[in-house]
C-alpha cells in the first residue's frame, strides 16, 4: 500500500515547480549530485557542527551563496540537506538568509517545496518498496517517508 502511495503522489504532482527546477538542473549538469550542482552554481558547501535539530541552512548575500551543513550527519543525510537547501536557492531566489531553527518551520510552504525539490533531485524513480528506493538512491528511508507525509 505505501509503495503505491509514493508512486501515485509523485506522479500526480509531476508538473510541480519543484520537479521542473530539479529536472532542469539534472538535465543541465548531467548529474543528481547536490555537491556537484552546488559547485556549478557557485555555491560553497561548508560543514560545521550545528545543533542536532538543524541539518543545514542557506545563506545568500549579493552574489555570494553558501550552504552550511551539519557535519555530524551521515553522508546520505548531508546529501539530502544540501539538496534541500539547493531547493531554497532555486525556488526562493529572494531569500537573503534561510536559517531554519524553529521546530515549526518544517510546516511552511517553502520547506515543503524544498523537500520535494530535494526528493526529485536525488531520486529518479519512486517505484518499489521504500527501503529499496532508499538503498538504490542512497537516501535515508525516513526522508522518503517524510516527503510522502508532506504530500498527504
Amino acid at each position: 500500500m505505501i509503495n503505491l502511495k509514493i508512486y501515485y503522489l509523485f506522479e500526480v504532482i509531476s508538473m510541480s515547480t519543484a520537479q521542473k527546477k530539479a529536472v532542469g538542473l539534472i538535465s543541465k549538469y548531467k548529474s543528481r549530485d547536490p555537491r556537484f550542482i552546488a559547485k556549478q552554481l557557485g555555491i560553497q558547501i561548508i560543514e560545521k557542527p550545528l545543533p542536532a535539530r538543524m541539518s543545514g541552512f542557506l545563506c545568500t548575500e549579493s552574489n555570494y551563496s553558501f550552504i552550511i551543513v551539519n557535519r555530524t550527519l551521515n553522508e546520505s543525510k548531508k546529501r539530502y540537506a544540501i539538496a534541500h537547501e539547493l531547493g531554497h536557492y532555486c525556488l526562493d531566489p529572494n531569500y537573503e538568509l534561510c536559517m531554519h531553527i524553529s521546530d515549526n518551520i518544517k510546516e511552511t510552504k517553502s520547506e515543503k517545496r524544498a523537500d520535494l525539490f530535494a526528493a526529485y533531485l536525488l531520486i529518479e524513480s519512486f517505484t518499489g518498496d521504500t527501503w529499496e528506493i532508499a538503498e538504490k538512491y542512497d537516501v535515508a528511508e525516513e526522508l522518503i517517508l517524510n516527503v510522502m507525509d508532506r504530500l498527504c
